[in-house]
């Protein structure tokens, strides 16, 4: 049991942290875009739009930085 809460407690606090440049999968970068999206007023949108442009190309573009990294499907 106190290694599940350990996995757990280590997987949110990673959560809380995550970037879209520090996750590997479209699905990852769409969470932690979402995290940072608040400040935009269409900022959920934006984060939805580049997860499924991720989807199509394997690479993501963050759509308030520009940034881009390969990213598995």
């Amino acid at each position: 049991m106190k290694a599940f809460a350990l996995i757990a407690l280590s997987s949110g606090f990673l959560a809380l942290w995550a970037t879209p440049s520090s996750a590997t999968t479209c699905a990852q970068a769409v969470y932690a875009c979402k995290t940072e999206a608040n400040r935009h007023a269409d900022g959920v949108a934006r984060c939805d739009a580049a997860g499924e442009q991720c989807k199509k190309t394997g690479e993501w573009v963050g759509p308030f930085t520009g940034k881009t990294f390969k990213a598995s499907r």
